[in-house]
């Protein structure tokens, strides 16, 4: 450590590698130095600074960052289908755009409503698909081969 202490109980040397386990108990910083000697004796340091702001308490908190979006078929004929996958059901908002930029489809749907667009009116090629919701988006891309 910088003044010359030993480790916290909560980080550990494995190895080259610093482990690092606090509890709630343990917010704030420690600042650190690495230092490096090669063969010859040449050394390098480097002070650097381990803050702990807190941690999760329940797992809800852990899920609170799960969002994402799968799409099938892809490469699809027509009607595509996406799957929201987050902690939470929410409204979402689907905008489909062409490889150029022209938005082709938008359309909103409630939270228990399966998300389902077509597509079959549109030519062969890349699209973008954007999935919305009040807190995050998503941008996913979607060949459409209609032959």
């Amino acid at each position: 450590m910088q003044d010359g202490s030993e480790f916290p109980v909560w980080i550990n040397l494995v190895g080259d590698s610093l482990v690092i386990t606090p509890m709630i108990a343990d917010i704030g910083c420690v600042t650190l130095i690495a230092k490096a000697t090669d063969v010859l004796g040449e050394t390098a340091t480097s002070t650097f600074n381990i803050c702990v702001e807190g941690y999760p308490t329940a797992a809800i908190d852990v899920k609170a960052s799960i969002f994402d979006v799968q799409m099938y078929p892809n490469p699809a004929k027509g009607e595509v289908n996406l799957n929201l996958i987050a902690s939470k059901t929410m409204d979402s908002e689907v905008i489909v755009r062409s490889i150029t930029g022209s938005e082709v489809l938008k359309k909103e749907f409630k939270a228990t409503e399966q998300i389902k667009i077509d597509l079959s009116d549109q030519v062969t090629g890349i699209y973008l698909v954007t999935l919305k919701t009040a807190e995050k988006s998503v941008v996913k891309k979607l060949i459409l081969d209609r032959k």
